[in-house]
């Protein structure tokens, strides 16, 4: 298990009680923390909890010149991905009343948001512009389809597990805690962001007639 669990943080991954169950458990264990914090610093990492402390990650023990632009373009690459993920959570708070849906663990019951979705010109309408800002549009024009697409994407991206296949079960991983974060985080620091930014594709979302 110690190897796994090495091997997971080294390659980005977030461990949590949702996306990594055993994973998880190893690292609670005391005395096997201890051993993974005493291997991650002879590499210049440090094991990292999430600020409600729901999750596991990697970062670096001391920045120097190549670590400082490692961290600078792995913030440039969550700037990049940032709108697309809080429009999809909008869209699914504002289907389902739930604002506690950003929280770790929370489920999202696919079936019955597509339901009010394919019910609600309005939620089709944002469904459709958040598929085309994340690049996830359908050729068949299906709504499910982008949905699905969607879904898939935030499950590679680590900020959703598929907890059961044949109800369309998803629930959110603590990365989502740790996106949140770095969303206040940029917003208390980066200049750029204290205006709302639109970019050439949420542009062409707001203004073409997509109904």
């Amino acid at each position: 298990m110690f190897e796994r669990v090495i091997l997971l943080l080294l390659q980005g991954e977030f461990i949590c009680a949702v996306s990594h169950p055993d994973e998880y458990r190893f690292l609670e264990d005391e005395r096997d923390r201890d051993e993974v914090v005493r291997y991650l610093g002879r590499l210049n990492r440090r094991l990292t909890q999430t600020p409600h402390q729901s999750g596991y990650y990697l970062a670096f023990s001391h920045l120097g010149d190549a670590e400082r632009e490692s961290v600078k373009g792995h913030f440039q690459d969550l700037k990049g991905s940032l709108g697309p993920v809080v429009l999809f959570f909008q869209l699914v708070m504002r289907t389902t009343s739930q604002e506690d849906l950003l929280m770790p663990g929370a489920l999202l019951e696919t079936s019955s948001i597509m339901s009010k979705i394919d019910q609600d010109a309005g939620l089709r309408n944002e469904l459709q512009n958040v598929a085309l800002i994340s690049r996830a549009t359908a050729t068949d024009g299906a709504y499910r389809t982008m949905f699905d697409k969607l879904l898939g994407k935030l499950k590679t991206d680590g900020y959703l597990t598929l907890a059961n296949a044949e109800r369309g079960l998803y629930q959110v991983t603590s990365k989502m805690e740790y996106l949140l974060d770095v969303v206040r985080f940029l917003q208390e620091n980066d200049p750029a962001l204290s205006k709302p930014q639109v970019s050439e594709e949420e542009e062409l979302a707001g203004t073409r007639p997509l109904l």
